[in-house]
């Protein structure tokens, strides 16, 4: 009953719901073409996000990233964290309200504290308007500072409106302070994208992944569920980012 019930929290649950109670009652009606419709947007609907599909797709972009234990991680000149990981919010806990890609900011501070670099980079988005008008690499950086993290010399990157402009100031860091090996850390299912456009950027880079979010659903869920629910959309909607991304960055030449 509890999963019944919980359906009507979620809208796609709901919405779900909706269309196999109209399937019934075209069929009770007998309006056999509006309930063959309704029956085919229901199991779309179903496969999308009441099974692991997409969980599976996100997760082929994870796989080539689990790569070795951190302690096994080749040392670098930098650790060079990408943005995304956080929002400004200025009434929580060091101005900052950490979301699902905070894991971003676990990594490489560890990296950092197990010797992998020699320098640790911050990367983010802009200030908001109203107080604390702060960078988002800004709030990392005091952050990891208030909890005695930061052993070593920090970068805060201007705001950076995507990867590809990430890539070019990390370009011109690399190239001013003789970088020659370059970690990024970011979530596992951007980590192709990234190493592309930062090695297309001239950066030596080499990447470790995190945020092995769709993997770690997979080990702790069914195939299917009996009622539709957000999170597989979410991984879509993470799926297509990245497979669009990819391709619109190589019309506009920032990856090979």
């Amino acid at each position: 009953m509890k999963p019944f019930l919980m359906s009507f929290t979620e809208p796609i649950g709901l919405f779900w719901l909706l269309l196999v109670g109209r399937v019934a009652w075209h069929l009770w009606r007998r309006h056999w073409t509006r309930a063959v419709w309704s029956a085919g947007l229901a199991a779309a609907v179903f496969f999308l996000a009441g099974t692991n599909l997409t969980a599976r797709w996100l997760a082929s972009l994870e796989r080539p990233y689990f790569g070795p234990p951190l302690d096994q991680v080749a040392p670098a000149d930098a650790v060079v964290m990408l943005g995304g990981a956080l929002l400004p919010s200025a009434h929580d806990a060091f101005g900052l309200d950490l979301n699902s890609h905070a894991d971003r900011v676990v990594t490489a501070a560890e990296l950092i504290r197990r010797g992998k670099g020699r320098v640790l980079v911050l990367s983010g988005g802009g200030p908001p308007p109203a107080p604390p008008q702060l960078t988002q690499a800004e709030l990392a950086r005091a952050w990891l500072a208030a909890w005695g993290r930061l052993t070593t010399p920090t970068f805060v990157l201007p705001p950076c409106a995507d990867t590809h402009e990430e890539a070019v100031r990390v370009q011109a860091l690399a190239k001013a302070q003789h970088w020659q090996r370059v970690t990024v850390v970011t979530s596992a299912w951007h980590l192709k994208r990234a190493l592309a456009v930062f090695r297309q950027a001239g950066v030596p880079a080499a990447g470790v992944g995190c945020d092995f979010a769709a993997s770690a659903w997979l080990a702790d869920h069914r195939p299917f569920a009996l009622f539709a629910g957000t999170t597989p959309l979410d991984f879509l909607e993470l799926y297509l980012h990245e497979k669009i991304g990819w391709w619109a960055y190589r019309w506009r030449g920032w990856i090979d």
